[in-house]
């Protein structure tokens, strides 16, 4: 898969995220790292920039995610309430199975989209 234009790179405490345009309205979020308590507002900022620029469909890549604690999820239910006011979506590609247990056993997995693949429609 190529990349598009690159929106946002930064690195927060245990994390880095790097935004980019996919496709005319939707933007891959590449995450790798931790997201914990300690970083969490910081990520919660990014989100809130990338949606503020007016991308409501976001594709997370979660393919080097190695943890997210309940106040990450926090974040993503957040962000998740702000897009769908807009009619926007959320997917998260390539969960490790230890970040989708976190989401399991928090009983959020039904909020959120899940796929198998980065590049599966």
């Amino acid at each position: 898969m190529s990349e598009g234009e690159l929106i946002l790179e930064q690195t927060i405490r245990d994390l880095a995220v790097r935004a980019y345009r996919k496709e005319p309205d939707e933007v891959v979020i590449s995450l790798d790292g931790a997201i914990e308590s300690y970083n969490s507002n910081d990520f919660e900022e990014i989100l809130k920039m990338i949606v503020a620029a007016g991308h409501i469909k976001l594709v997370f890549d979660c393919a080097k995610l190695t943890y997210v604690s309940s106040i990450g999820i926090g974040v993503f239910m957040n962000t998740l309430t702000t897009i769908k006011k807009k009619n926007g979506t959320m997917v998260f590609a390539e969960v490790p199975e230890a970040v989708a247990r976190v989401f399991d056993n928090l009983g959020f997995s039904v909020f959120f989209t899940f796929r198998d693949k980065l590049d599966d429609d």
